[in-house]
Order: structure tokens, then C-alpha cells, then sequence
């Protein structure tokens, strides 16, 4: 679930999901990182 253009706040139970996001980007940076 991606937060929608115009939209200024994420329902309540969008928040979750959206907080995921960050734990993905840091495991897509990590093995970029470690496959160098």
C-alpha cells in the first residue's frame, strides 16, 4: 500500500504497511551494498 498523490495523511491502518516500506529499503540497500 503506497500513499496516493494529494493525499496529505494515510488512513490510520495504512500506517503499518506503510512503515514497512522502510524495513524493505533497507534490505534492497543492504544486498546492493554486500554484492559489490
Amino acid at each position: 500500500m503506497l500513499a496516493r498523490h494529494g493525499i496529505r495523511y494515510p488512513m490510520p491502518e495504512s500506517v503499518p504497511k506503510l512503515l514497512e516500506l522502510t524495513t524493505l529499503r533497507n534490505q534492497i540497500i543492504d544486498n546492493h551494498e554486500r554484492r559489490r
